[in-house]
């Protein structure tokens, strides 16, 4: 953290008010904005971020901030998105979103979307031969279960097994990540029509 952001953090943990204003309107619409990409939905984009910023106040006298404070920031919201998306999951919504930061010109999320777009593409590389072959065929091919299940010889609800692998498995990679999504054609998005 730089000295104007440790002020900031030290007239958090004192209860100021102002500092409180200060951190929300600086960095809400960054976060609101992330959130969104990631949820794909800007009420619960808002709820998740408006949410964290309650919870920031409440522990305010315990923040312990070893990186910037935007990264701090990210990292709270990124998982808190992430628990919602592992709560709606099983009801066969959005798991990951393929796009975040892609057009933002600040040098933390380009940062981020490196160092998370190299370790996305190892995990997905990494998946058993049959789930990356699958999975790969959904996601980066773009096709539906029933095609992938014709040219493999394998039935649609072993190609649904698959993908539900792949994605359970980059949850779990994924899930205490603190940096945020990539750009690039290996997300991790479960929104496709079947």
């Amino acid at each position: 953290m730089n000295k104007e952001e440790q002020k900031l953090v030290q007239g958090l943990a004192a209860g100021e008010e102002n500092a409180y204003e200060v951190l929300f309107r600086e960095h809400f619409p960054f976060l609101k904005d992330m959130a969104e990409h990631l949820t794909g939905d800007e009420f619960v984009a808002k709820t998740i971020v408006g949410d964290f910023f309650f919870h920031i106040w409440e522990i305010r006298e315990d923040l312990r901030i070893g990186t910037s404070l935007r990264g701090y920031l990210a990292r709270g919201v990124y998982n808190r998105c992430m628990n919602y998306l592992s709560s709606i999951s099983a009801k066969g919504k959005v798991a990951l979103d393929e796009s975040l930061c892609g057009d933002n010109e600040d040098p933390l999320g380009r940062m981020l979307t490196k160092e998370l777009e190299e370790e996305m593409n190892s995990a997905v590389e990494s998946l058993p031969p049959e789930t990356y072959r699958v999975f790969s065929m959904h996601r980066q091919e773009g096709k539906k279960y029933k095609e992938i299940a014709t040219e493999t010889g394998i039935s649609v609800n072993t190609v649904k097994y698959h993908i539900k692998r792949a994605l359970a498995m980059l949850r779990k990679t994924f899930g205490e990540y603190s940096g945020s999504l990539p750009n690039g054609g290996s997300g991790v998005s479960d929104n496709k029509k079947r």
